[in-house]
């Protein structure tokens, strides 16, 4: 696979993930677009994968769904789902995505993956481009052949452990999360414990390692901007 084609399939798969945390957020096309400060079909386009968004947009996309930033580093749905009108035709994206990332990295052609499924090769086409969903008999074949498992298309295979393990973890074991912090007031504490945040610990952690010198461009550098 072409790096041309690895930044058009994550977009794809990106723009599965905006368009599932937008919607899990109860947040308008047009909100997310004015908050990116981006024309509305602008954000519409980040959500076909059509147009690549930002980091700085990503990591403020993250705090406006509020979800970590790394969860737009994977491919995985969110455990709660929009309604299925909007759930499948999202699931069958990016299982068509998955299953064309799977096959080139196995070096089978479109023409000779028809074959093994006994279909024309626009009928897999359409498969990986979401327009209709994998049979499943057909998807364990393509499973088979492509040396994975099936489970490999599933957005199941981590989520109901983590999400279950999420829910279990309350205010005792947060407390637990957070010994050895007695000394931050309860508002750094909190800080510290919330996934969220991660971004801005990191930042924090680097900015803590730079020299007074760096410091200074840096602090030069955001005056520019802001003035």
């Amino acid at each position: 696979m072409s790096n041309t084609e690895k930044i058009t399939l994550r977009n794809r798969i990106l723009g599965i993930l905006l368009l599932d945390a937008r919607q899990k957020a109860g947040l308008s096309e047009d909100h997310c677009a004015g908050k990116l400060s981006v024309p509305t079909d602008s954000y519409q386009e980040m959500e076909l994968g059509k147009t690549a968004i930002s980091l700085p947009q990503l990591e403020l996309f993250a705090q406006l769904t509020n979800q970590p930033l790394d969860h737009f580093f994977g491919e995985q749905l969110l455990e709660t789902r929009p309604a299925s009108s909007d759930y499948l035709p999202l699931r069958n994206r990016i299982v068509g995505a998955l299953h064309r990332q799977a096959r080139e990295e196995a070096s089978i052609s479109l023409e000779e993956m028809a074959d093994i499924l006994q279909v024309e090769p626009e009928k897999v086409n359409s498969y990986e481009m979401g327009s209709e969903p994998i049979p499943y008999p057909l998807l364990e074949i393509s499973a088979q052949a492509l040396d994975v498992d099936v489970t490999h298309f599933s957005d199941q295979n981590d989520a109901s452990s983590e999400t279950e393990e999420i829910a279990e973890f309350d205010d005792q074991e947060q407390a637990a999360a957070v010994s050895g912090m007695d000394h931050l007031s309860e508002d750094l504490q909190q800080l510290v414990a919330n996934p969220v945040n991660t971004g801005y610990l990191e930042t924090a952690l680097r900015l803590s390692k730079l020299s007074a010198e760096d410091l200074r461009a840096v602090a030069e550098s955001l005056l520019e901007i802001t003035y």
